[in-house]
């Protein structure tokens, strides 16, 4: 009995199958952390690319915010919109100058504009504050500009983060 025991524990027919199959299980799941390593990493990626899409968004409604208030009308440098809203020679008084606001459609996405006027140490500023928005996604980036009424190349950047 002990030597049929023996022989059975100790035989090698089948031991080269038992090999095969455990390297085939150590391979399989040494494939499968580098699949799910390349996905994490596209996953990533996409998610990275969908927020700088969504930020260059954003500064596109600063550019257009911008141009907007600077664009002159007939009239010249005095007949702006910057000029005409946010000016201490038309508005005196800063609870008179209004918020501007508008959604722009911009294929990919939209911007959202909002336009205001603001007293920083007794100088009158501009602050354009954007968000961009990915279309069919929840993504969205702001970014903010203001700028001096008197000199708009005297402007402070702030980028917002999600």
């Amino acid at each position: 009995m002990k030597t049929k025991m023996f022989n059975v524990l100790y035989k090698k027919d089948g031991s080269a199958l038992m090999v095969v199959l455990l390297s085939f299980v150590v391979i399989m799941i040494f494939l499968g952390s580098i699949i799910m390593l390349f996905k994490n990493n596209l996953v990533q990626t996409m998610t990275q690319e969908k927020s700088v899409q969504a930020y260059y968004l954003a500064l596109s409604g600063i550019d257009l915010g911008v141009s907007a208030l600077l664009q002159e009308g007939a009239g010249g440098e005095n007949d702006t919109l910057l000029y005409k809203e946010f000016s201490k020679d038309m508005k005196p008084n800063l609870n008179n100058t209004p918020t501007l606001r508008h959604t722009i459609d911009l294929g990919d996405g939209e911007v959202e504009i909002t336009i205001r006027g603001m007293d920083i140490d007794g100088e009158r500023w501009v602050e354009v504050h954007s968000i961009g928005i990915l279309k069919d996604t929840s993504f969205r980036r702001s970014t903010n500009l203001q700028f001096l009424v008197s000199n708009p190349s005297v402007q402070k950047r702030e980028q917002n983060r999600p």
